[in-house]
């Protein structure tokens, strides 16, 4: 009878072990904070210059940024510090202006100097430091014109040496006078084309070509024809180095005053700085600019 007897089964319920505590949210925080970072990264990689500084700038300086009630990092908001993007007009000094000058002087000084392609023509062009900023002059030869005969069409030498000129003052946002000089011989035809149109349209022409190839359209300042009221040889009014082009760069601020752009910025004589070219009729007269009379032609 013994082996009848009903099997009993007991089941105990085991408890739960103690309670695993915080440490997985802990992990948890920072896998999802680096991952965070990693995207952060990603979007800043594929973002502009402009944006990528506004955010670094904002990491160094966040009460610049923040400003009263101006907020914002990305293009079109408000609360990008001066500090990151400067205004136009903030205050440089003159000194730093014309160091720079110098320095746009120095490395066209190297490229006509060491390019071969300038040989026929580089000690035709002047370059030198002048009270008003950094002056580049391109004269004529009896054998080497700067433009055709009678006309305001450059040659292409003088399109290669613009051109270079172009380049360079156009990765700064300084102001240029561009100045038409003739020699003393008188011009004219039947529709009263004399120096005055001549050396207007020549100097056009000189900004035609400056500004298709590097410098920007509001950076010139003026345009302006002399004929032979400022000859380079005042011995001699007929000399071919009178038929020239002046482009005249100016400080940044003195760029704005209306006295560089009317021609009484200085009476100091032109003091070469930089070593220049020489060739014959070396300037002696003062740099400031007589009141143009003639024609400013769009031609």
């Amino acid at each position: 009878m013994s082996n009848n007897r009903p099997i009993i089964v007991i089941k105990k319920k085991g408890g739960h072990a103690a309670h695993h505590g915080g440490a997985w949210k802990v992990a948890f925080a920072d896998f999802i904070t680096a991952l965070m970072a990693l995207f952060l990264v990603l979007w800043l990689v594929g973002q502009s210059k402009k944006v990528k500084e506004a955010v670094a700038g904002h990491f160094r300086n966040p009460p610049g940024i923040l400003d009263g009630s101006r907020s914002g990092l990305l293009p079109g908001n408000e609360g990008v510090n001066e500090a990151i993007q400067p205004k136009e007009d903030s205050p440089v000094s003159f000194e730093d202006e014309m160091a720079k000058l110098e320095r746009s002087a120095d490395r066209l000084q190297q490229v006509f100097g060491e390019m071969d392609a300038f040989t026929s023509i580089r000690n035709q062009i002047q370059i030198r430091m002048t009270p008003e900023g950094l002056e580049i002059q391109l004269t004529e030869k009896a054998k080497k014109v700067l433009f055709e005969v009678g006309s305001a069409h450059p040659v292409q030498d003088t399109k290669d040496v613009l051109i270079q000129i172009a380049k360079e003052i156009g990765k700064i946002s300084n102001r240029a006078m561009i100045a038409g000089h003739t020699d003393r011989r008188p011009y004219s035809d039947e529709r009263h084309y004399s120096n005055w149109e001549l050396s207007s349209d020549r100097a056009n022409g000189a900004r035609r070509v400056l500004v298709e190839n590097g410098m920007k359209p509001e950076q010139i300042a003026r345009v302006v024809g002399y004929a032979d009221t400022h000859l380079l040889n005042e011995t001699d009014p007929y000399a071919d180095a009178n038929r020239r082009i002046t482009i005249l760069v100016l400080p940044l601020n003195e760029g704005r005053k209306p006295s560089a752009l009317l021609g009484g910025s200085s009476e100091k004589k032109s003091s070469p700085i930089i070593p220049e070219t020489q060739h014959e009729g070396d300037p002696e007269t003062p740099k400031k600019e007589a009141p143009a009379t003639g024609k400013t032609s769009s031609h």
